[in-house]
């Protein structure tokens, strides 16, 4: 069952041949064309710029060809998953091991596709916005076919509401700040919730690391 798809992929939930439901990621077959054209586009566009006297970034056309081939590339979105990993577990170790925070555990992999664990749970924003009363727990149920025991949990994790979004927004900055290592895409709809309160990062495409002596400029900018 087809459950997002995007200009560069497809995602799909699948059950295996033992039963489990797994999340598919599929790279559209035709990317590499359409970011061709797009990258040709942007080039003219940028040597019109330029001959208008803008001033226009150098090599700024090869760093947005870097960063397209890295988000389209799912070998390296495991290894931003794994990275990510690592810097939630030191997260959790140092400043709250009662919080729970976790990136999908990848099964299979290839340059064009993705298995990984279909996590339960619902965008942060919709927990939010069920918090505040801007959404019925019935309309939940129907859109992620919720079971009795997780809205019984969800229910018991609105008091939770103000010191999970606290939590959530101190480990963004911890992974940006401390680690230098974080998801560069943390919408509302790439952070999940358990109704055991558990928090998942997902669709690590968009991610960016820094070396450490960049952190302080970063830090003054700000």
């Amino acid at each position: 069952t087809m459950v997002g798809a995007a200009s560069i992929k497809q995602v799909f939930t699948a059950t295996t041949s033992y039963g489990a439901t797994v999340i598919e990621k599929v790279r559209r077959p035709s990317i590499e064309k359409h970011l061709e054209e797009d990258l040709r586009v942007m080039n003219e566009i940028l040597d019109i710029l330029s001959d208008a006297g803008d001033s226009v970034p150098p090599n700024l056309s090869t760093r947005v060809r870097q960063f397209i081939a890295e988000e389209v590339n799912f070998e390296r979105e495991v290894q931003n998953q794994r990275t990510l990993s690592k810097v939630l577990d030191e997260y959790s170790q140092v400043y709250n091991p009662e919080f729970r925070l976790s990136v999908p555990r990848v099964f299979t992999y290839s340059f064009e596709h993705i298995r990984e664990e279909a996590i339960r749970g619902i965008p942060i924003g919709e927990f939010i916005k069920y918090a505040d009363g801007s959404v019925r727990i019935e309309d939940l149920v129907k859109r992620y076919l919720m079971s009795s025991e997780e809205v019984a949990g969800f229910k018991k994790l609105i008091h939770r509401v103000e010191d999970i979004k606290v939590q959530i927004v101190d480990c963004l900055l911890f992974q940006i700040f401390t680690k230098g290592a974080f998801h560069s895409d943390p919408h509302a709809g790439n952070i999940l919730i358990s109704a055991e309160g558990n928090v998942s990062f997902i669709d690590l495409g968009s991610f960016a690391e820094m070396e450490h002596e960049q952190i302080p400029e970063v830090k003054k900018f700000i």
